[in-house]
């Protein structure tokens, strides 16, 4: 059932997301709330039946927080964001692709040094952005890069390997390295 949901709210989220570039705002905002209770649901059941420290609750609290930056919910995407990456470290370990891609995502969806820089790459409008501080952002950048760049070396899969690196592009545009 909770993956049921999930995935009707990752579809209320893109039905969102369509009628917000189509300026349809009441209707984006009808969508994100509706994906948004789903999202509440789907952590709440995956915590109780799989208990607080499981990666299906990390990635619950993941997509959340997407939800969240996309309305503009700068603290609480930030919240989500920071308990997936303590979930999945604990999980997952401090070295694995899914702990890489919150890392990422804290810096990606940054605006850098408090100004109107948008990040690399990022989907997500500037009004939606963490706000958190550039040495924050970089932080969570390089971490994420060092796991990544890793993880390209030892993976055979070229469709792993290839979504890999193109994160690593993201986190090295976002560094300012080439």
């Amino acid at each position: 059932a909770a993956s049921t949901a999930n995935n009707a709210a990752v579809l209320l989220a893109a039905a969102g997301a369509r009628a917000a570039a189509l300026g349809d705002a009441e209707a984006a905002s009808r969508k994100y709330r509706e994906a948004e209770s789903l999202y509440e649901q789907v952590s709440k059941s995956r915590e109780l039946l799989l208990g607080s420290d499981d990666p299906a609750v990390a990635s619950a609290l993941f997509n959340r927080a997407a939800l969240a930056c996309r309305r503009g919910l700068r603290a609480v995407a930030r919240e989500e964001l920071q308990r997936a990456a303590a979930v999945r470290e604990i999980a997952l370990g401090e070295r694995s692709a899914e702990l890489a891609e919150v890392h990422a995502a804290l810096a990606l969806w940054s605006v850098v040094g408090g100004g109107r820089e948008r990040s690399a790459k990022s989907s997500l409008s500037s009004s939606s952005s963490l706000c958190l501080s550039k040495r924050e952002a970089r932080a969570h950048a390089r971490a994420a890069l060092a796991v990544f760049l890793e993880l390209i070396e030892g993976e055979n899969n070229s469709a792993v390997r290839g979504r890999h690196a193109e994160r690593v592009a993201q986190l090295r545009a976002f560094l300012g390295e080439s």
